[in-house]
């Protein structure tokens, strides 16, 4: 469970003697204060930057389709998608068992697949096999289905910005340390403590390397990054 944005602000806040902040004047917060809830929500930002696949961004998406429809979005949130993860879910009424999706690049569907989607006739029984990357960063499935079945995947997401004072991380508390060392490497850069500032960054970079020890696989295979269109051998196909 994370720790609430008030919380992490007035740890900086005090650990410079200054005033700290309340529920009640979180939001008109100015000057160091201001800055301190900045300062927090870069430290955040850094560190969800540094790796794509912290286990605390995990989540599962959901696309149910509609008959004739062949493309659909992804989860709003989603940053890297894991493509070894998509699953037909089982449907009694259907008579469809649980099955995992294969899955294809554009091209092969493109060449191979397309012209049996399009020549499938209306009334015509279509239950997703294999999915495919649109061009426009859209999942397709083939063939084209004939109503509503459901299909889920898993990603990882790109977290919402922390706005309320109650608002809470997703980054686990015990890792409390990590954002306030960049918080506060930011902090005495802005009042020109520049020695000071360098030992917290050293202090902050130790801290997010031991936190990537401990949280992170050595190696994740078959994962899609949605923000490159890079192909890497760790992250599988990449946007």
């Amino acid at each position: 469970m994370g720790t609430t944005f008030l919380e992490l602000t007035n740890r900086v806040i005090r650990k410079l003697n200054q005033v700290e902040l309340t529920s009640a004047n979180f939001s008109s917060a100015t000057g160091f204060q201001a800055l301190a809830k900045d300062l927090v929500q870069e430290a955040i930002d850094d560190i969800n930057q540094a790796v794509t696949h912290w286990p605390f961004n995990h989540s599962t998406g959901t696309i149910t389709t509609t008959d004739g429809t062949q493309t659909y979005a992804l989860a709003s949130d989603n940053k890297v998608t894991d493509w070894k993860t998509f699953y037909l879910n089982e449907n009694a009424s259907l008579e469809v068992s649980s099955k995992p999706l294969g899955v294809v690049e554009y091209l092969e569907w493109h060449n191979r697949l397309r012209a049996n989607d399009q020549l499938a006739t209306a009334g015509s029984v279509n239950i997703p096999a294999q999915i495919y990357r649109t061009r426009d960063l859209k999942i397709g499935v083939s063939p084209i289905p004939d109503r509503a079945y459901t299909i889920t995947y898993e990603y990882w997401k790109n977290p919402t910005p922390l706005a309320a004072a109650t608002s809470t991380t997703l980054i686990p508390s015990e890792y409390d340390r990590v954002i306030i060392a960049f918080a506060m490497q930011g902090a005495y850069d802005f009042r020109e403590n520049y020695e000071m500032a360098a030992k917290e960054y050293q202090k902050y970079k130790k801290s997010l390397a031991d936190m990537k020890r401990t949280l992170v696989p050595q190696e994740i295979t078959y994962a899609y990054d949605t923000r490159t269109r890079s192909r890497s051998r760790r992250d599988g196909w990449s946007k």
